[in-house]
């Protein structure tokens, strides 16, 4: 298992954090680039080298539709992708399986 909790707020929308975040936290430690996935799909490539066969990667993410993320995890080889949202409906972190031996 690989849990991945990176920056992932697009670097363009980090002035639109709260002031206290913009303030105490450095922008590498929240901006995740253009689309704010950046990182995540770097981290998303390694889990898929590192990982065996049937392996979970995990990783926090937020705002985005669920579909860029998982798009990119189906482009690196991952099923059984499960994205999960908090109460209000928001996705807050994707799930996915390497090919297990059976599939």
């Amino acid at each position: 298992m690989v849990t991945v909790v990176a920056p992932y707020v697009p670097t363009a929308a980090i002035h639109l954090l709260p002031s206290d975040v913009r303030r105490f936290e450095p922008e590498r430690a929240i901006g995740g680039g253009v689309d704010g996935l950046v990182i995540v799909r770097r981290a998303a490539a390694e889990a898929a080298r590192l990982l065996r066969r049937g392996g979970w990667f995990l990783t926090e993410v937020g705002g985005h539709p669920a579909d860029a993320s998982c798009d990119d995890l189906v482009a690196l080889g991952f099923r059984a992708i499960e994205p999960w949202h908090d109460d209000d409906g928001d996705l807050r972190g994707v799930a996915a399986r390497t090919r297990s031996s059976s599939s």
